[in-house]
Formats: C-alpha cells, structure tokens, sequence
C-alpha cells in the first residue's frame, strides 16, 4: 500500500512482513525499513538522491553506465496508489529499459525487476548493478554515527576508529592470531581515515603491515609510521596474508596527483590476473565505497578470500558495542560501567 501522506516523500510502500520504503519525488529512495531498524545508511534526498541505487551499463571498449534512479536518471517515475508498485520506465542509447521495486508480501525481502529492450540497430552488451548502502541498526544509531554527523558540522575526523576495530575483528574471525600475518593495505592512504585506523589497529595486535601507493598518495607523516612502504604492487602481491583496498578520493584532492585513473588501475587495481597470483589462504577486505574498474577491476563476488561482506555485517556489530560501552554498558547512571 501507499501511504501519500507522508512528509518531504511522494510515497511509502509497505509490505507485509514489515519492509518499507519512502520514494522522494525525484524517484529516489529516502528511507528504507524494516520495523524499527534502517537498511539504509543515508538519507536520500532531493536534491542529490542516495547512495541506493540502479545502474546500467553498457559493456565495451567505451564503457559507460546511467543511473536508474533519482534525479540523474533519464526516467519517468510514477507510483500507484493501489498496488503499492513503484515504476519507472527510459530509454538510453537504443535501449528502452523499465524498473519496479517490488517488496516480498510474505518474507523481509524486496526485489529489483528491470527490463531491457535494444531499439537499436546492433547488437548491446548490458549489465546491471545495484548498489545497496546497508546500516542494519536502529535509526537513531544510524543518524548518530560520528561520520554521518560531521557531514553537518565544523569536524574533520583524521582517522576511523571504528572501521579498525571491525576489520581487526573480521580478520581475526578467519585467522585468529595476528602475530604472523603479513597485511597489505594499498591505495589512496594520504586522504584515507580507514588506513590510519587499520595500520594501528593491525599493528598493535602483531602483525606486520606494508603500505603500497603513488609517492603522491602518500603523507608526509608515513616514515613515522611502524610500517614498511612499496611503490610496486606486484612486487609485493605474493607475499601477503592480507590486501587491504583502498578507493581514490578524488573529492578529497585539491591537485593533479595522478596522471589518469586508467594508469593508476593498471599499476594499483586488482585485475583479474592480480588476483590470480594472491595466494590461497589470502583474504581481501575493501572498506567501502568501492571504485568498480579502478581500484577493484576483479569481480568481487568471484574472489574466494572475499571479507567484504563480512566486514559490512561485522561493522553494525562494533558500532553498536562501542556505543554501549560509552553509554555505560546498561548500567545505572550513579553506578560503574561493567
């Protein structure tokens, strides 16, 4: 059903085990639940969208995708009031395409129908990815997170705490002890919290850590840092227990630090034949968001030592252990934390 009274949202799609969703009117999600807890980390909006969202892809040696959703997609939107079905159909480049969000009536479950149609004249590979922020908490504790808030405020945060606890904690789960692993962390580590976090986070509990970037991805500070530096990811890619991926911020740079991100996948991006050559027992762990083609050019999904997915389910359960902690382990306020 259709709730059309909802506020700053065109509608709200409600299944019956619970799911719900609200749809800005530029065919954006803004908020998807289950209950009490959020499924989405951001809040889409208006003027941008969200992170949730539809892509289609036109594979070839000229590669280029759309969004299916929000306000950059070339989509007509329209919501029925009585089926609770939420539609948009386009076209782009010869191919006249159409999506419906449609939530399961007897399970926690939505689903994504798209279909495509190729009005051109030669044939088209396409593909489709869907990309789903996940908080997997309570809303409150969603809109308390330390780096959803400094998006509002005068605050910098210079490293991600919690994002090395979470990793320490997924590695460990597979490995166990620290003392002998040899972790590679490569990437954009001069604008990336998420290596300050690891690095400490890796080091402290033994193992021994290798960084691997441009010189220009590095900061200044890396040689006070307990941890070796390669400029070379072949170099070092068969030696390793860990590899760690960063993204490119390139948001985050106010110069020219790289020639182009084609020469920087070709020389830091884990192609498929790069991961052909990671040993067995290897994990690879991605913090999120990833950069598709650039710094992860494999199929994640197709890589066995893959914790990427456990990273993201282990990191709702750090936060919110961190936050009980800080708030006093559920004792009284005159009393002593457990």
């Amino acid at each position: 059903m259709v709730d059309e009274s909802a506020e700053r949202t065109e509608a709200r799609l409600s299944g019956h085990a619970g799911l719900s969703a609200e749809i800005n009117a530029n065919g954006s999600l803004r908020r998807f639940d289950c209950g009490d807890i959020s499924l989405s980390l951001f809040v889409g909006n208006e003027l941008e969208g969200g992170p949730a969202n539809l892509y289609l892809r036109m594979v070839g040696d000229d590669a280029r995708c759309i969004p299916l959703l929000g306000p950059n997609a070339p989509t007509w939107f329209e919501t029925d009031p009585k089926s609770g079905r939420f539609t948009g159909t386009g076209s782009w480049h010869g191919v006249e395409y159409s999506v419906e969000l449609v939530l399961s009536k007897s399970a926690t479950a939505w689903f994504w129908h798209v279909q495509l149609a190729n009005r051109s004249a030669s044939a088209q590979v396409l593909d489709i990815t869907y990309a789903q922020d996940l908080a997997l908490a309570p809303y409150g504790a969603v809109r308390m997170n330390e780096f959803y808030v400094s998006q509002y405020v005068d605050h910098t945060p210079l490293s991600h705490p919690t994002q090395g606890l979470l990793d320490a904690l997924t590695v460990r789960q597979v490995k166990g002890d620290f003392a002998p692993l040899r972790v590679l962390i490569a990437g954009d580590i001069s604008h990336s919290r998420v290596a300050r976090s690891a690095w400490q986070a890796f080091t402290t509990l033994g193992a021994h850590v290798t960084l691997v970037a441009p010189p220009t991805l590095l900061p200044p500070c890396v040689d006070d840092w307990p941890v070796d530096v390669s400029h070379d990811l072949d170099a070092v890619l068969s030696d390793l227990d860990v590899l760690y991926l960063l993204r490119v911020q390139r948001e985050r740079m106010d110069d020219a630090l790289l020639p182009s991100l084609r020469e920087y996948s070709t020389m830091y991006g884990l192609t498929t034949r790069r991961a052909g050559r990671l040993p067995a027992h290897s994990l690879v762990m991605h913090p999120g968001p990833m950069n598709r083609g650039v710094e992860m050019v494999a199929d994640p999904g197709e890589l066995p030592g893959s914790v990427i997915l456990d990273q993201v389910t282990n990191g709702v359960a750090v936060r919110m252990a961190v936050l009980f902690r800080l708030l006093g382990s559920g004792a009284d306020l005159g009393g002593e934390a457990s």
